[in-house]
């Protein structure tokens, strides 16, 4: 992460020169590329296996793809859970908009982490680093910085980022906005905000990208599951879908982590089962605990 306007502005002409290689390598792909594109790629998906109907499982980005198609075929949705939403409006609005609404629970879930039972096993990597062992940081570092990462999370991240929610600012003006998120989420906010700057820079705006309405009604309710301590996609968003989609039906996960699964809990894999078999939605209001709470050792395990 730059720190300096010396290092922002080499870190800036890096990602004006990636996202003009973007350009000059894809073409016209660029603008074909957004979640509108994808969902409309998931139905004739759906026609092909010969499905009069979908059933769909959504996860984190997967929750935009699902609210995205269920209000382009709100007929042909059957069942649908989104797990850790995206919030649809933010994402329309711009790079900085939805940037800020994946970011406005982080502080407060690393606030918790640091209350009197920490999470034991980033505890223990934190400690080991703190005594001069960081080897284990180093491994998730490398994984990190990886070229099959820089591949398949950074660059085509940012090019769907950069696709759905076009920047609305120029690459001289991005520092002041990693400030602005940077206020939103201290610990998340400037690394988001830079690995995104590629969009300030974008050579291509979408074709045909869906901004909305955001608001179908489909004839079965939808599934919507939100925990309590998500980093990355606050519960607010979920409660925000559940409330402005026509028929929706929210689960909260009192749990940790982003998605569901990551804290695994008994009681959300059931109210998944049976609404993806049978269409029976938990009672309004239903909350799930996880199985475990986050200092047992065993944390993150399912119940056996």
């Amino acid at each position: 992460m730059p720190t300096t306007r010396t290092e922002q502005r080499r870190y800036l002409a890096k990602t004006v020169a990636l996202a003009q290689r973007c350009g000059a390598r894809n073409g016209e792909l660029l603008a074909h590329i957004t979640t509108a594109d994808t969902a409309r790629d998931l139905d004739h998906l759906r026609r092909l296996v010969g499905d009069r109907q979908l059933s769909y499982l959504g996860e984190s980005y997967g929750t935009l793809i699902g609210q995205t198609y269920a209000n382009l075929f709100p007929r042909r949705v059957r069942a649908m859970v989104l797990d850790g939403v995206v919030d649809p409006v933010a994402a329309a609005a711009g790079t900085e908009a939805v940037l800020a609404s994946s970011l406005a629970d982080t502080d407060r879930v690393f606030r918790e982490f640091l209350r009197p039972a920490l999470w034991p096993e980033v505890a223990a990597v934190l400690e080991l680093a703190a005594e001069g062992d960081t080897s284990v940081l180093d491994a998730i570092a490398a994984g990190a910085t990886s070229d099959q990462a820089r591949v398949l999370l950074q660059e085509q991240g940012v090019a769907l980022v950069c696709a759905d929610s076009p920047a609305r600012h120029p690459a001289t003006a991005w520092p002041g906005v990693v400030r602005r998120l940077a206020a939103v989420s201290r610990i998340g906010g400037p690394p988001l905000g830079w690995i995104n700057a590629p969009c300030a820079s974008w050579p291509t705006s979408s074709a045909d990208r869906y901004t909305g309405p955001w608001n179908a009604t489909t004839k079965h309710p939808i599934l919507v599951i939100g925990t309590r301590f998500d980093p990355n996609t606050p519960l607010a968003n979920a409660r925000r879908a559940a409330r402005r989609l026509g028929n929706a039906v929210l689960l909260t996960h009192d749990g940790y982590g982003h998605l569901s699964r990551r804290d695994p809990s008994t009681c959300v894999v059931q109210a998944t089962g049976r609404y993806l078999m049978d269409l029976t939605t938990p009672a309004p209001g239903t909350v799930c605990p996880s199985d475990r709470l986050p200092f047992d050792p065993e944390f993150g395990q399912p119940r056996s």
